[in-house]
C-alpha cells in the first residue's frame, strides 16, 4: 500500500504526458500538470482525484478476476464522476443489477 500516491482518474477529452487510456472515454494520469491543469480549471471535464494505491503481483488481479473475487462491469462514467464517493458502492451495484439490502450479512453455516 503506498498512501502517498496520487492518480486522477478523468474523462478522455484531456491528456497529459503520462496519461494513460483505460476506456475510450476514461483515461489515469499522475502528474504535477495534470493536478495543475484541473486547479486552473484547465483539465478534462470531469475527473476524481484519489490518493493511496495498493499493488498486485503479475498475473494475481487478473486472477482474482477468473475466481469472480471482484464485481466486474463496463465504466459508467455517472457512477465514476457524478456520484457522490460514499455512494459509489452502492451505485455500481445497481449498475450490475444487484440490490446490496437484500443480501445476507449471515453465512449459511449452521
Amino acid at each position: 500500500m503506498e498512501a502517498e500516491k496520487g492518480f486522477i482518474l478523468h474523462t478522455a477529452d484531456k491528456q497529459w504526458s503520462n496519461t494513460l487510456k483505460v476506456t475510450d472515454e476514461v483515461s489515469l494520469s499522475a502528474s504535477l500538470e495534470a493536478l495543475e491543469d484541473i486547479a486552473q480549471n484547465n483539465g478534462s471535464n470531469a475527473f476524481r482525484i484519489t490518493l493511496g494505491c495498493a499493488g498486485w503481483d503479475a498475473g494475481q488481479l487478473e486472477s482474482e478476476i477468473a475466481n469472480n473475487d471482484w464485481l466486474v462491469c463496463e465504466a459508467d462514467l455517472d457512477v465514476l464522476f457524478h456520484t457522490p464517493s460514499d455512494m459509489q458502492f452502492t451505485a455500481a451495484t445497481q449498475v450490475l443489477g444487484i440490490d446490496m439490502t437484500r443480501l445476507s450479512p449471515d453465512i449459511g453455516h449452521g
